[in-house]
């Protein structure tokens, strides 16, 4: 009898690992509230070296002036697979769109070089580079990200935003 009572122990733990995965309301890493609670309510509590979904990196005081709109932030992603959240001004376009990429999408801490040709890369502090396309790229615990705030494609201090909007992302995620 002594195998069949062993075999009960994992059985046990995959139904507890997927009753806690497959909960209706996800549950911030920090233990606290819903990870959707900070998000809806404009509040931003950093979770350092933790998985921080991506709309809660920004708040809405923070993406208000930059596209005119109160719009929450729509996520896709997940954790594993990269994440997303974009704010969108319905009436004009204009968005802010932050992506935070897979596990060791930068292994080395560092915005990789594009095989593909299609970006050109101008170098900016703290590792960010800003790229042809409007974008700034940059690095969360070794995972390549990409932000892109619509508005700022032609303005003289995009790259001074960029390093703004980072520095927060960064001491939230």
């Amino acid at each position: 009898m002594r195998p069949h009572r062993l075999a009960v122990v994992p059985i046990l733990t995959a139904v507890i690992t997927f009753g806690v995965a497959c909960s209706s309301e996800p549950v911030s890493q920090s233990g606290g509230q819903p990870a959707g609670a900070a998000r809806e309510s404009g509040e931003v509590s950093p979770t350092a070296g933790k998985w921080t979904e991506p709309c809660s990196l920004l708040t809405a005081d923070e993406i208000s002036p930059l596209i005119d709109s109160t719009a929450a932030g729509t996520p896709s992603g997940d954790s594993q697979h990269g994440a997303a959240c974009e704010w969108r001004n319905s009436d004009t376009y204009e968005s802010v769109s932050l992506n935070i990429g897979s596990p060791d999408t930068a292994i080395n801490d560092v915005v990789p070089d594009d095989p593909s040709g299609a970006y050109t890369f101008e170098d900016g502090p703290d590792g960010i580079k800003f790229t042809n396309a409007g974008t700034a790229m940059f690095v969360l615990d070794k995972r390549l990200c990409e932000i892109q705030v619509t508005t700022l494609r032609s303005a003289d201090n995009a790259h001074d935003k960029y390093v703004e909007l980072i520095g927060k992302i960064r001491s939230r995620f």
